[in-house]
């Protein structure tokens, strides 16, 4: 019987050496109970429990790199785009001179040939700004009540700031008239003309310079309503309202001059109007002699609409940044003085006017010379 037990226990060891040795690197936990029943001779075997807690382990995975961002443009991406701010804001002189020339083709011009130069200066989106122009002028009487004329405009303008300066021109041909009825007046002018435009950049402290020019058109046209009251023997006042629209047009170009440093400037396209209304009072006093002396001083305010504000891109190799300038205020408030000195016989005429514009954005302030020969 012993010899029996010995046998059945011998087996049950070969068994769970053989499941031990199949399990692959697992671990087997093998319970063998060699108990003998004293008194029966029976002996009790618990089978082996293999447990398999799996085969070779997985390795990590090897994690993927991430690609770094790439860097977005900041809104000051360096040297070259911190100089170019003068070309974004010689609009706004751009667009003053335009509407100039037709406040003069709007004044009183009865069948004559004349001719008006200004010249202004002041500031404006931190940048100095300045402009001169000439117009001449010649104007009949198609009926009794019914003036139309035609005019030569040229202007030059100005802007500069720390980094650049921008020459900037325009030249241009008007048509004009003016109906009246009684006390009223009614003036019309329709123009249009070329632009051109020069700039030039210092970027300290490299000590390169960029150069650039373009080429532009513009298109202008405006009315004045107005009504002259007599106070008086020789006191007036002129109370009037106007609306101009000025379009501009100004070719995209490339610097060159500053190497890899030389900006591309985009095409820029702008629609501005204008409304305004004010008095003009003054008085027609003699001055012996059959010479008659006429001061007068006006005030007024303007608003604008359109575009204000102008975004132009500009493009450095393959990076391109949007600039923001300021075009014209929201308003402005209109003042002006001056004296007109008119021959005996009322054929020669002269007169020296001051002009100023003011606003929360900018300034300017002006002069006028006009000589105006009526036949």
């Amino acid at each position: 019987m012993n010899s029996s037990i010995r046998k059945a226990t011998a087996a049950a060891l070969m068994v769970s050496v053989l499941l031990s040795s199949c399990g692959g690197g697992g671990t087997t936990d093998v319970a063998a109970a060699n108990t003998a029943t004293a008194g029966t001779g029976t002996a009790a075997i618990a089978s082996p429990q293999p447990t398999i807690t799996g085969g070779t382990a997985p390795s990590n995975p090897t994690p993927t790199p991430v690609p770094a961002p790439t860097p977005t443009p900041t809104s000051n991406p360096g040297l070259a785009y911190t100089t170019a701010h003068a070309v974004i804001q010689q609009a706004w002189i751009t667009q003053n001179s335009l509407f100039g020339m037709q406040d003069v083709l709007a004044d009183d011009h009865p069948s004559a040939w004349w001719i008006d130069t200004a010249r202004a200066q002041g500031g404006a989106n931190a940048s100095d700004v300045s402009q001169q122009s000439i117009v001449v002028g010649g104007q009949f009487a198609a009926r009794s009540n019914w003036n139309v004329g035609a005019a030569f405009a040229v202007g030059r303008n100005h802007t500069q700031d720390a980094a650049q300066q921008v020459n900037g021109g325009n030249l241009g041909l008007f048509g004009y008239g003016a109906y009246r009825m009684g006390s009223w007046r009614f003036d019309a002018q329709i123009g249009a003309g070329r632009l051109t435009q020069d700039s030039t950049r210092d970027l300290n402290p490299t000590g390169l310079i960029a150069k650039g020019s373009t080429q532009g058109r513009y298109a202008a046209a405006g009315v004045k309503l107005r009504y002259h009251q007599s106070l008086g023997n020789s006191a007036f006042a002129e109370p009037y309202a106007t609306a101009a629209y000025v379009y501009t047009h100004t070719n995209a170009f490339a610097e060159q001059g500053a190497g890899l440093l030389n900006l591309d400037y985009a095409a820029q396209d702008i629609h501005l109007g204008r409304i305004s209304a004010g008095v003009k009072t003054g008085m027609n006093l003699d001055a012996g002699n059959g010479l008659r002396i006429q001061p007068w001083v006006k005030v007024g305010a303007a608003a604008y609409v359109g575009d204000k504000t102008n975004q132009q891109n500009l493009t450095l190799g393959v990076l391109t940044q949007p600039m923001t300038g300021r075009v014209a205020p929201n308003a402005t408030l209109e003042t002006g003085a001056g004296i007109q000195l008119v021959s005996a016989d009322g054929h020669l005429s002269s007169s020296l006017s001051y002009s100023g514009a003011f606003s929360s954005e900018g300034h300017l302030n002006g002069v006028h010379l006009n000589l105006r020969y009526q036949w």
